[in-house]
């Protein structure tokens, strides 16, 4: 790297020998290190604060005045039906410059939008879990205006002013736009934006309260007092919901000052606040990633979108299987494969229909052909896309695309498998795009629970949705080369375990980048990528790498996804999963679920939860200008929860197998024709459209409640 080379940090150190946050990257002709420039002058390194350098009590006490430009958010609500929105407040993180408005009848939309803009000018403004006061906030506004706000994708711009985003709407005096987890609100010079900080934590308020330490614990068990009693709200005086919801809004503000303090002192300071996915673009952003994707030829672009799949949810059995079970679980699984991405810029793609050479290539794009195994599998090989987006991993196919390295897993263990031609990804350089993962990674094992171990953990999950992300226009990480080769690399890495079963039915599941199994297994080390040894010590959780867990009681599976201990304790909520349902409701009434298999029923109807419907669910387009708003828009319902109990549409019915007290799945097959079809985001199956479902119930709730498992996953699994 040139003396005076413009660049910004890959690592903290960087490769020039300063710590990340001491680049100064403004300037393109400047020595780095503070010496003098050829223009004549020296210039100030950059401290991590983005400012001179200060003494700890100096940046202690600069970070701490800044809780006053943070200011929370927060609204209430009264009674059930009608439910009134009757309180909207605001506070800063110390508790000097607080805001509220009031109406016991409820809050006309004018008022809530004025009330944002009067707040102070310089003051940044968030909420948590914004759904549910979108809903009240925003009622007054008619049917089409608000159906266009909450999808963006129907304001989409053309030609060069697409990359501004969508264009906003027009009600009356105002200017609206959401985009993402941000609402901004104009009317003539005056302007507010308000950002939604739910996605940072996916939890309860309260217990991302707890978990970065915010407040006293008086303070949070008064929160979660009021919080459990919600239906009663009303009860309370209107000093007591006052005094409720502003201590609320100032917790917040702290909550989010800290963020943003943690993000800075991580190295990765934040540009936008919607969550995870900032943290990952402030990762990806230091590696200057945007600046290094190829898209692939043209003639490969439907073979790529073809071996693009997301993650593997699949089960064997269905019902209970007593232990002990061994838990297995890939350490950082999609991180560790984005590290090892390979170099486009210097990349060439060549054809070939040798099968030796795919495994001398830096990667390859290989076609295959499944044919008649001849015998009952326990499991399949590769996934295959229906064409209404399901995904299925079939005993027999006409095949489709996949990456070598899973090509070659799959190919060791089925002998159904047949190679029929590659695009070899050919590379002589030594680049490594991402080479600074295994650093963030690093960072964040030493930093162990502390805020910016936090946001490195959150960040680097998050990457891979990055690379894969179709929404917005012309998203600065997307590449589906580096988005199939980063989901691939798990599947491979399972297709490896289950090579290591002696009875391959003893794999009861696949649940994304971990399995169940009744062997205990001796799983492989992943090759070391710098994250074996950290600071001196053997590190138990590299990159990559296998965890394993007993579970002595066992585990029911319900379904894809759905699973929990036999006879959970409240101490084993967090061993639920219940992709799509909530673990709260799956835990509460787990035994219904059981006795319902053991009954011989195909699927259970759990007790209703109540549920908050908000704009995106209430409110449908019927024709040209023809909207429907339902009558249950912006008020709360009791709503049954359904259970499915097998596997369909991933497997065939279930068979009980004489002696077991679970069943068994049988895997389907497709004909030598049919091929798996390409990825097209606006294609998605019946699985994918329940997720996508659940998580728009999610984010209709207020502060997060029944938080559901949507999020494990990636992809169109």
């Amino acid at each position: 790297m040139s003396d005076y080379a413009y660049h910004t940090p890959t690592a903290d150190p960087c490769e020039c020998g300063l710590r990340a946050g001491e680049h100064r990257v403004k300037h393109r002709e400047y020595r780095a290190d503070g010496s003098r420039c050829p223009c004549g002058a020296i210039h100030r390194a950059r401290s991590e604060t983005g400012s001179r350098k200060r003494s700890p009590s100096q940046l202690k006490k600069r970070l701490r005045s800044e809780r006053a430009f943070f200011m929370g958010c927060d609204g209430e609500g009264i009674k059930r039906r009608p439910h009134r929105y009757c309180l909207l407040a605001a506070s800063d993180g110390t508790g000097k410059r607080q805001f509220w408005i009031e109406n016991p009848n409820g809050l006309s939309t004018v008022e809530c939008l004025e009330f944002f803009l009067g707040l102070p000018s310089y003051a940044r403004c968030f909420g948590f879990s914004l759904g549910y006061d979108w809903t009240k906030i925003l009622q007054d506004i008619d049917d089409e205006t608000l159906h266009s706000l909450v999808r963006p994708e129907t304001r989409r711009r053309i030609g060069h002013r697409a990359k501004f985003g969508p264009r906003p709407v027009r009600w009356g005096k105002y200017t609206l736009n959401l985009m993402g987890k941000r609402l901004t609100i104009r009317s003539g010079k005056r302007k507010r934006v308000v950002w939604d900080v739910f996605q940072f934590f996916q939890k309860r308020f309260v217990g991302a309260l707890e978990d970065w330490k915010i407040g006293t614990p008086a303070q949070r068990t008064f929160l979660a007092k009021i919080k459990d009693i919600r239906p009663e709200l009303d009860k309370l005086t209107p000093t007591q919901r006052r005094k409720y919801c502003l201590l609320e809004c100032k917790l917040l503000a702290v909550q989010v000052h800290d963020l943003d303090v943690a993000h800075i002192q991580a190295g990765i300071p934040l540009r936008r606040y919607d969550g995870a996915g900032s943290s990952a673009s402030s990762i990806l952003r230091t590696m200057q990633i945007s600046e290094q994707k190829v898209d692939p030829p043209d003639h490969l672009r439907e073979a790529v979108a073809s071996a693009f799949i997301g993650a593997r949810f699949e089960h064997s059995v269905i019902g209970p299987v007593k232990g002990p079970i061994y838990s297995h679980d890939l350490s950082g699984a999609y991180s560790f494969h984005i590290a090892t991405l390979p170099c486009l810029i210097h990349a060439r793609w060549q054809h070939t229909r040798s099968r030796t050479r795919i495994e001398k290539a830096r990667t390859a794009l290989v076609r295959y052909v499944l044919h008649d195994a001849g015998q009952r599998l326990a499991w399949g090989p590769f996934p295959f896309r229906e064409p209404n987006g399901t995904i299925v991993f079939p005993s027999r196919s006409g095949g489709g695309w996949v990456w070598r390295d899973e090509f070659i897993a799959g190919e060791r263990l089925f002998p159904n498998v047949q190679f029929e031609e590659a695009w070899c990804l050919e590379s002589d350089c030594d680049c490594v795009p991402f080479a600074g993962i295994p650093h963030f990674y690093t960072r964040r094992i030493l930093l162990g629970a502390d805020h910016r171990g936090l946001v490195l953990k959150n960040g680097l999950a998050a990457c891979s949705g990055k690379l894969m992300q179709s929404k917005g226009y012309d998203p600065p990480f997307q590449n589906w080369v580096w988005a199939g080769l980063t989901t691939s690399g798990p599947r491979a890495q399972v297709l490896d375990a289950i090579g290591l079963h002696s009875d391959p039915w003893n794999l009861l599941a696949i649940a994304a980048d971990g399995i169940f199994t009744r062997e205990d297994l001796k799983l492989p080390e992943p090759p070391d990528i710098g994250t074996h040894v950290i600071d001196g010590k053997p590190n138990p959780k590299p990159l990559g790498g296998w965890v394993k867990k007993t579970i002595k009681k066992g585990v029911f599976f319900a379904k894809p996804g759905v699973y929990f201990p036999l006879d959970p304790t409240k101490d084993e909520i967090e061993q639920v999963r219940a992709r799509g349902l909530g673990r709260k409701t799956v835990w509460e009434h787990c035994d219904k679920i059981v006795k319902a298999f053991k009954e011989g029923k195909r699927s259970v109807e759990l007790p209703s939860v109540a549920r908050f419907h908000g704009i995106k669910s209430s409110i449908t387009k019927l024709g040209r200008n023809r909207y429907s708003r339902s009558p249950d828009y912006g008020e709360w319902t009791e709503k049954p929860v359904g259970v499915t109990l097998g596997a369909w549409p991933k497997r065939l019915r279930s068979v009980r197998v004489d002696g077991a007290e679970h069943s068994i799945m049988t895997l389907r097959a497709f004909p030598d024709f049919l091929t798996s079809a390409p990825y097209n985001p606006a294609v998605k199956g019946p699985e994918a459209r329940m997720l996508q479902q659940a998580r728009i119930e999610l984010e209709e709730q207020p502060n997060g409640d029944d938080y559901s498992d949507y999020s494990e996953g990636l992809g169109d699994s």
